[in-house]
């Protein structure tokens, strides 16, 4: 079996049956969770014309390889904000973590019968989470790469992610909604930034997925 087809069938059984890490409750407390820190990070997408129907899934693992969160910008989402006359789909989401080392690992695009995937796996970024501390890792951001199909719809066929430095934005929306924490440092440890992939040239691959 190759590796598209074996790939196409993980992935749908994560669709089918995976869900976005949970933000913390709107009265977490450091104090309570002694041995934890949190993760700040704002993951979106484009929202233009032909991915709409589309949700971008990122995921997070921790040092041993093994998952540990799951994020998603719904494409389906009432716009979040508009910068440079783009319109941007996502959230910003708050995650609680035990101390240690953490990886960005990979991604997806998921449509109603469509998973995108990067055609080479992105190189996992490092970031390290120490408890009591809140971290800022940066936006996730996916450029989508859209068109008309043969009908003159337009469709999503690939995207490209990008990492940014929002921290501005982002922080601002944090302690809006979690205003415990106005008066505690929030540490700028954006990823690299810049595109995150291997290949300017291969960043995604089209699997048809059919979908009962």
């Amino acid at each position: 079996m190759n590796r598209e087809l074996i790939s196409a069938l993980v992935l749908f059984l994560l669709v089918l049956s995976g869900c976005a890490s949970n933000n913390i409750e709107k009265d977490y407390s450091l104090e309570k969770h002694p041995n934890d820190g949190l993760i700040v990070v704002s993951v979106t997408k484009d929202g233009g014309p032909g991915s709409l129907g589309y949700d971008v899934n990122y995921y997070i693992s921790d040092a041993n390889g093994d998952p540990f969160a799951h994020l998603i910008a719904f494409g389906s989402t009432e716009p979040w904000t508009k910068e440079g006359g783009l319109t941007i789909r996502g959230a910003l989401t708050v995650l609680s973590a035990p101390e240690g080392t953490y990886k960005l690992s990979d991604w997806r695009i998921v449509g109603a019968n469509v998973i995108i995937y990067p055609k080479y796996n992105p190189d996992p970024i490092e970031f390290v989470v120490k408890k009591g501390e809140i971290t800022y890792i940066g936006n996730i951001h996916m450029h989508m790469i859209t068109g008309k199909n043969i009908f003159g719809i337009y469709i999503t066929g690939g995207g490209v992610p990008y990492i940014y430095d929002m921290y501005d934005r982002d922080i601002r929306l944090f302690v809006d909604k979690y205003p415990q924490f106005f008066s505690m440092p929030v540490l700028r440890r954006v990823l690299k930034q810049g595109i995150w992939a291997r290949s300017h040239e291969s960043t995604m691959q089209l699997n048809q997925v059919p979908v009962k």
